[in-house]
């Protein structure tokens, strides 16, 4: 099945040849994996891992400062 085969089937609750694969990593992480594999192009990593589930990169606002050293971002988390 392809990528977007196998994730169609999960979602529409059928059984996949396999579990659809996702990936997330912060910076200092993805930066490390790019150096491991000597790429610099994140969707040639992804393929290289073969993760079949791509995110969008969409703007959010900015994180507000709640009090003093404690911000706030768009999805109500807060942090030092």
């Amino acid at each position: 099945m392809s990528p977007r085969e196998l994730v169609l089937a999960a979602i529409t609750r059928e059984i996949p040849d396999r579990t659809p694969r996702d990936f997330w990593a912060e910076p200092p992480s993805l930066n490390s994996l790019f150096a491991y594999f000597g790429y610099s192009d994140e969707e040639r990593l992804l393929m290289e891992l073969g993760v079949d589930i791509r995110h969008l990169n969409a703007l959010q606002p900015p994180e507000r400062e709640i009090s003093s050293g404690v911000y706030q971002n768009f999805w109500g988390e807060r942090y030092v």
